[in-house]
């Protein structure tokens, strides 16, 4: 939530109005975001390691890819896996920096995919973003992406 002076309360904004803000210093700062974590010690991308042995099977969709970190990591296990983000400046950072791994520009809230298309979905720092209605509507495609038994990893 936002608090002090000038700021809304998330909860009293419009989603399409917080992804804005999003979008807008995401696309400002990702430059410095991949410098500032450049020499990243993986500490966080290890709680992955019992997401990867729990999953039925290898399609993984990284939803909020960022830099690509989670994606690169995971693709170590070698998953079948893509990243997708709506920050084009985030999206140019993860493929110059992960050439070889698969990145594209999409709404988390409304993706082009398949219903019933991963075995598993990750999600590492991205609710935060979210006010009750975004992350209502982001369940909700979670839910549709999701195969039968599929795992998310927040």
């Amino acid at each position: 939530m936002f608090w002090g002076k000038g700021y809304k309360v998330m909860t009293e904004t419009n989603m399409d109005e917080i992804s804005n803000s999003v979008l807008k210093a995401y696309n400002k700062i990702a430059e410095k975001y991949v410098a500032a974590y450049e020499q990243n010690d993986l500490t966080d991308c290890k709680f992955l390691d019992d997401f990867v042995v729990l999953l039925n099977d290898n399609k993984v969709l990284d939803m909020g890819c960022g830099c690509g970190e989670s994606i690169s990591y995971l693709a170590n296990f070698g998953l079948d896996i893509i990243g997708i983000d709506f920050s084009e400046n985030m999206l140019a950072e993860a493929s110059r920096r992960y050439p070889t791994l698969k990145f594209e520009k999409q709404n988390i809230l409304n993706t082009s995919f398949e219903d019933k298309y991963f075995d598993g979905i990750v999600l590492t720092y991205v609710i935060n973003h979210f006010n009750d209605m975004g992350l209502k509507s982001l369940k909700e495609e979670i839910d549709r992406l999701l195969k039968d038994g599929g795992l998310v990893f927040l």
